[in-house]
């Protein structure tokens, strides 16, 4: 008897304890959601080591003699690749809504092998506006460096190896708990397929 009380609750133990009947766990629903929504450009800058300068207003043939040099074992050039971020659209305020049972029970998540055994509360949507809450602020002169950009990643083959494009979406929900990390963040990268660039171009 005792050794199936001991399996018993080595088997059920951690369910109980763990779950919301075990007076460990509370509810910690998300009080505030952000959205933002950025292009960025990958970018790939080659840099003279000796000088410290950029070398700039490179074509692709140019790049790859560039590379190869550097294969090669000339470490006066250098190979830097980074991600330039220009966000236009910021909404700081998702509206957050929870789950009844009559909407549960309506809604996909009843369904889903995933979520149809959740409680409703353990269920949120956050809905966000069309329009940012901000207009965009980039400068002049970023606006100009960003065009640049985008017109190297849509003019020519692609990849290639000065600049390319994509979409970022980036998701930040904040909780209660844990304190010491309230904020939880994701982003959610598109990347631009350019196979199917001449078709967006000749409209089909």
């Amino acid at each position: 008897m005792t050794i199936s009380f001991v399996l018993l609750f080595l088997v059920v133990g951690p369910f109980l304890i763990f779950s919301e009947y075990g007076g460990l766990t509370a509810p910690n629903p998300v009080l505030h959601s952000e959205l933002d929504m950025s292009f960025v450009v990958n970018k790939t800058v080659f840099t003279n080591s000796s000088t410290g300068e950029l070398i700039i207003g490179l074509n692709d043939a140019q790049a790859i003699e560039l590379q190869k040099e550097h294969a090669a074992g000339n470490h006066k050039i250098e190979i830097l690749h980074n991600s330039i971020d220009y966000k236009f659209f910021s909404n700081k305020n998702g509206f957050l809504r929870t789950y009844d049972q009559d909407f549960f029970e309506t809604s996909p998540f009843d369904e889903w092998t995933e979520t149809r055994f959740f409680e409703p509360s353990n269920i949120q949507e956050s809905m966000f506006r069309e329009y940012s809450n901000t207009l965009w602020d980039i400068t002049d002169a970023t606006k100009v460096q960003m065009a640049m950009d985008m017109y190297k990643s849509f003019n020519k083959p692609q990849p290639n190896l000065i600049a390319n494009f994509s979409l970022a979406i980036d998701f930040t929900f904040e909780r209660a708990l844990p304190a010491e990390a309230k904020k939880a963040t994701h982003r959610l990268l598109k990347e631009m397929n350019y196979t199917l660039e001449p078709d967006c171009l000749s409209g089909l």
